[in-house]
């Protein structure tokens, strides 16, 4: 009895090493396979990231002002061929068509007896005075014009408002063929010439007294083209004094140069 006595306490001590060594030692396959548990969060982890932070006007301002600044010809806005403006920039202004400047001002060879006046108006190039024949009662007027390149309209609408400004002796129009006209070339300038006679009635010029209509009256006017536009000469007068120098004026608009 005492030996089986000794044999029940000496298994159930080893049963109690081997639960002992069970509960120290605990499978590492079985823990392989635990997750850890989640880390706490913190105060700083817990807080939301800061929006972006949005340009302000100052900064896109200052943007659109680099871009255009760092402008290059035959870029948009300096920006990379294709890419889009930059919204409320400033876009590339198209070039201004260029208008043909103005050449030298024509020259002209006047008369020894023609009396140069000083211009009564800023359109006027220049004037001169045609001394009248005998009989007349005043000297015919050589008057210059030049509006500017482009400017002074058609020939055809100049001429045709010259010769109206001309009525028969008793105040009725002349006709639409009323007159000579005449086309030929001087210094490489195609010249248009028109020869009128009649009753003179240009009416009231700015700055001029209206002097009435004026019987027998003569014109000899030239529109002559140019690169820079038309300049026009007009010389008016009484018909004996014009005829006494029509082809002097026909020689100084030849002249042009």
């Amino acid at each position: 009895m005492r030996g089986l006595r000794a044999i029940v306490v000496f298994s159930a001590a080893l049963v109690s090493i081997t639960c002992g060594c069970d509960q120290s030692a605990p499978n590492s396959n079985a823990n392989s396979s635990v997750s850890p548990p989640p880390a706490k969060p913190t105060a700083e982890s817990s807080k939301s990231p800061p929006p972006a932070t949005q340009p302000s006007n100052e900064d896109l301002n200052a943007l659109r002002s680099m871009v255009k600044n760092d402008e290059k010809p035959g870029t948009a806005a300096g920006l990379p061929p294709g890419h889009p403006p930059i919204s409320g920039g400033d876009a590339p202004k198209p070039a201004a068509a260029a208008r043909p400047s103005a050449t030298s001002d024509l020259k002209f060879d006047a008369p020894m007896d023609w009396k140069p006046v000083p211009p009564r108006s800023a359109m006027r190039k220049a004037q001169y005075a045609i001394p009248k024949a005998e009989g007349d009662g005043e000297d015919a007027e050589v008057l210059i014009f030049y509006f500017g390149p482009g400017e002074g309209g058609r020939t055809a609408d100049n001429l045709a408002r010259w010769r109206g400004q001309f009525t028969t002796s008793d105040g009725k129009p002349l006709p639409d063929d009323a007159g000579k006209e005449e086309k030929l070339e001087a210094g490489g300038h195609k010249v248009s010439i028109l020869d009128v006679t009649g009753r003179y009635a240009p009416g009231a010029m700015p700055g001029a007294p209206d002097t009435g209509p004026r019987d027998n009256f003569r014109m000899i006017a030239a529109v002559i083209e140019t690169p820079s536009g038309p300049w026009f000469v007009k010389v008016t007068g009484p018909a004996k004094t014009m005829e006494a120098n029509r082809e002097a004026i026909r020689k100084f608009v030849t002249t042009a140069q």
